[in-house]
């Protein structure tokens, strides 16, 4: 009976998570103060507008914020049936290196659960479950600047990851290794004094497939296939209009491969816009072919507050998220 149980809530969960063609899908979703709005992967973004480490480990350390910072987001996902936080506290940078810590919740709560099938057909539920997935992210990161030139910077870094995952009256644990890599290389000052840079970001995740094994009779094991991802990225600080713009494209492994657009406005270093685009190269009948999001964005005395919104299978998702640099 538990066994059945189990089958039957991990179907559930399954469908409220489509495409989930992986264990622990939840680690799929878009992880930043941007949430939804950008739907690219950012896996190049290496400035002061998110160096959140989720992507790419390395993006922790950047070539212009070395400050404490701070990072919350909460999606609202399918019509608000399922809850969605995260949270990234990055320290300052002490000799080129920085720490931070994260950690990503997904909630699904009051899953009905029906009686077995009888002659007697009820609509009524026995009772509630819930879906608790947790992931707790504890990042290192290097920078090396090309100094006194400042032509480039190249960092590194890695994140350790348990996971925690409660269904029902099951539990599994786990625990992976996410790595990556960023180079960023600054284009000479134009003549109105704007400054631009490409970045190019690869990373790898669940490095060597993270396993999640259940307390199940027969000690279930998921595992999270290794996935890799890489981006491209342009930046440019355009003194001229008081103006900064951001575009990244991106390909990752993950569903047989997608590709991944974003892009970002910001005007007077105080408020912006941004979207973002998701295409499956090879969508199955069963998935949505192609996802978007938008979003805007006011960042005052260092405090950043965002909405967002995105398209998905099921419906709407929103997203609020709030950013600090100390």
């Amino acid at each position: 009976m538990k066994k059945t149980f189990l089958a039957v809530i991990i179907a559930a969960v399954f469908a409220l998570n489509l495409p989930a063609e992986y264990a622990e899908s939840f680690l799929s979703l878009n992880v930043s103060p941007f949430g939804e709005g950008a739907r690219g992967f950012i896996v190049a973004f290496a400035d002061e507008y998110n160096p959140m480490f989720y992507f790419n480990p390395a993006n922790s350390s950047t070539s212009e914020n070395s400050k404490l910072f701070l990072n919350y987001e909460h999606k609202f996902l399918y019509s608000n049936n399922s809850h969605y936080n995260s949270v990234a506290i990055v320290m300052p940078s002490v000799n080129s290196m920085r720490f931070g810590i994260g950690y990503v919740n997904q909630l699904i709560s009051s899953i009905p659960i029906y009686p077995e099938y009888s002659d007697t057909v009820s609509f009524e539920p026995q009772g509630f479950f819930s879906d608790n997935a947790n992931c707790i992210l504890i990042n290192a990161s290097y920078i090396y600047y090309d100094e006194p030139l400042d032509r480039f910077s190249l960092s590194a870094g890695l994140n350790i990851k348990p996971l925690f995952h409660t269904i029902h009256e099951n539990s599994g644990i786990g625990a992976g290794i996410d790595a990556g890599i960023n180079a960023v290389y600054f284009l000479p000052y134009s003549s109105s004094g704007s400054l631009s840079k490409l970045s190019l970001g690869i990373a790898i995740t669940d490095v060597g497939g993270t396993k999640i094994k259940w307390d199940t009779d027969s000690n279930t094991v998921d595992i999270r296939e290794m996935q890799f991802k890489t981006g491209f990225s342009f930046a440019a600080d355009v003194k001229s209009i008081n103006s900064e713009f951001f575009f990244e494209t991106g390909w990752h492994s993950e569903d047989n491969g997608k590709i991944g657009a974003s892009v970002i406005y910001r005007y007077n270093k105080t408020s912006g816009i941004f979207c973002g685009m998701t295409h499956l190269t090879s969508a199955i009948e069963t998935q949505q072919e192609r996802s978007y999001g938008a979003g805007c964005f006011i960042d005052v005395l260092g405090l950043g507050i965002y909405y967002s919104m995105s398209t998905g299978e099921l419906s709407l998702s929103h997203s609020v998220g709030a950013r600090y640099r100390i």
